[in-house]
């Protein structure tokens, strides 16, 4: 990663800012979740992560110990482990007719279909999304219900292992065809993915609807786990105007010293 904070005290000025610009948009625009790995600083190396305390909104919880993700003190990341492993998070999206996704990304393996956070047990059957990563290692988003009301995404822009990213996503089903937008920041590049191998839109207009939902997995560990680990991780239940989720973007990714 780029080090651009110089001294010890100048990285703290500079997080500090950071963080309360984080917080101002994550107050205007509805965050439903914001979680860090610094908050879990107490614990010690490899320890199971039972509840990843939030920065806004409830706090994603494991109640079952074999399900449980890990924290990487070395990497400063929650790791999931590519079986089981989920966390439960409270996000509440019903109703809304927009949403937008950040989170700074490590994956261990890129060789199988994985979900970075799901809104439902099976976003193309009911009227959640998807976040994720497929099984060609291509930023995956979508959007149900299923059938003709389905929207999905596939970049044709691969992420290898080992390589701390910032994925975004912003889901806007207010428009038809409903609309789908992935940002990436790796290796020091900003880029919008604008070539998919699968470019789908639907005709649905019908909002987000209420739905359990969870980060590093489908349906609680029941499917497409990451094998990988999180960073920062925002969720609003809206799709941010434009410049402001571009404000987000890099801030989270300087935060990370990718930009």
């Amino acid at each position: 990663m780029r080090q651009i904070y110089g001294t010890a005290n100048g990285k703290l000025a500079i997080i500090t800012k950071i963080d309360t610009a984080l917080l101002s948009a994550a107050t205007q625009f509805g965050c439903e979740l914001w979680v860090s790995p610094h908050d879990l600083r107490d614990l010690t190396h490899n320890a199971l992560v039972e509840e990843w305390t939030a920065r806004v909104g409830s706090s994603p919880i494991q109640t079952s110990a074999t399900k449980r993700p890990k924290f990487d003190r070395d990497r400063m990341l929650v790791v999931f482990d590519g079986v089981d492993d989920a966390l439960a998070t409270s996000v509440d999206l019903n109703g809304a007719s927009g949403a937008t996704v950040c989170a700074i990304v490590e994956l261990d393996s890129n060789t199988a279909t994985q979900v970075l956070f799901e809104y439902s047990v099976a976003y193309n059957s009911y009227d959640g999304l998807v976040f994720g990563i497929d099984s060609s290692a291509q930023f995956w988003t979508g959007m149900g219900p299923g059938s003709s009301s389905l929207s999905y995404q596939n970049s044709l822009k691969t992420f290898p292992i080992n390589s701390r990213m910032l994925l975004g996503a912003q889901y806007d089903r207010s428009v038809l065809p409903n609309k789908l937008n992935q940002h990436y920041v790796l290796h020091g590049d900003a880029d919008e993915n604008l070539l998919f191998s699968v470019d789908k839109y639907g005709s649905a207009t019908t909002n987000f609807g209420s739905h359990l939902s969870w980060l590093g997995s489908r349906n609680n560990g029941s499917a497409r786990v990451l094998d990988g680990g999180f960073g920062e991780v925002m969720i609003f239940r809206e799709k941010i105007p434009h410049n402001e989720y571009e404000e987000v973007r890099r801030l989270i990714a300087v935060k990370e010293s990718l930009l």
